[in-house]
């Protein structure tokens, strides 16, 4: 990596993104540091399989925030691949969760938020950090 560039066959550049998954019924399944662990692990695991520069992660009580570079993949893609195998990983792991919360059907809400990390990459890398530490986000965005 060279300026905070990566180089592909066909490329160079970067693709940072700021990417959020709410969970379905707004639940607040990642007071449970076990369930938050086990959805840390997979989207880690999924991340370095496409390879993924997950740069933070972070979870508050109903929805989780991270800062990546994508490189040539869409936010489609990697929305689908993260949630979809940390929804069927998660609910097949913990089944009181679904049963409790869920009611037979999946984890994460339909709805992606995203956006690009632009010049405010380092706020929005501490704003993802700090998840669940009841910090704002227009504190860092000002």
């Amino acid at each position: 990596m060279e300026n905070g560039f990566i180089r592909r066959s066909s490329s160079i550049g970067r693709h940072l993104m700021h990417i959020s998954f709410k969970t379905k019924y707004c639940k607040k399944i990642f007071e449970y540091k076990e369930v938050e662990s086990l959805c840390r692990l997979i989207f880690l695991k999924t991340a370095e399989e496409m390879k993924i520069d997950m740069q933070e992660l972070g979870f508050d009580k109903d929805h989780v925030h991270m800062a990546m570079d994508i490189g040539l993949l869409s936010i489609t893609e990697v929305a689908k691949k993260l949630k979809g195998r940390s929804g069927y990983k998660i609910l097949k792991a913990m089944p009181w969760l679904k049963k409790k919360y869920f009611w037979g059907s999946g984890l994460w809400n339909g709805v992606i938020y995203f956006d690009s990390l632009g010049n405010n990459q380092d706020r929005i890398k501490k704003y993802v950090k700090m998840q669940g530490r009841q910090m704002r986000m227009n504190n860092f965005l000002s």
